[in-house]
């Protein structure tokens, strides 16, 4: 279904079907698909809008500068199973920019597809290799020598200023 013809069978504002897709088509880069609803018998809200060139802005009336933009106070983009929500925040009592977990869980951090790094539990206490610290900061126990390195040129566990646990003993070195 074309609505509006540019001529070409790839400039133009419309509908179709092609291998099992249902495209819907707007004419080039610079146009815009915009979804509304109705605010009243006179006016309508703009929902969401997508730029040809793929930014998706949601909440807002102008054009997103960000793959994913969401423009509004408050809470913003969640993630939810129905039991835990992982969200970000804008604004409140620290005019700050929050991600957290809004549900009672903690927040863990990963790397390389991996089991929790860090953990922030829910009473604030953050585990480094640990999932449930017991501490305002606990440090994995299977760390030996070297737990807090403030200086190291060399890279190994005998040559470095920092704090370390060997064998039950504190360590400064």
């Amino acid at each position: 279904i074309v609505l509006f013809d540019g001529g070409n069978d790839h400039e133009y504002y419309g509908f179709g079907i092609n291998s099992y897709t249902l495209r819907y088509q707007v004419s080039g880069s610079l146009a815009k698909h915009i979804f509304y609803a109705g605010a009243s018998s006179s006016a309508s809200t703009e929902l969401m809008r997508i730029g040809g060139n793929g930014n998706v802005g949601i909440g807002g009336t102008t054009d997103a500068s960000y793959k994913l933009q969401v423009n509004a106070s408050g809470y913003g983009i969640a993630h939810t199973d129905g039991t835990y929500t992982l969200s970000t925040y804008l604004g409140g009592s620290a005019s700050a920019c929050w991600i957290g977990s809004v549900s009672n869980h903690p927040l863990c951090f990963y790397t390389n597809n991996s089991s929790a790094r860090m953990t922030i539990s829910t009473s604030g206490y953050v585990g480094i290799g640990i999932t449930q610290p017991n501490a305002l900061l606990q440090l994995d126990n299977t760390v030996v020598n070297r737990k807090i390195v403030l200086f190291d040129a060399l890279n190994n566990d005998h040559q470095f200023y920092g704090f370390g646990i060997n064998h039950s003993t504190v360590r400064l070195s």
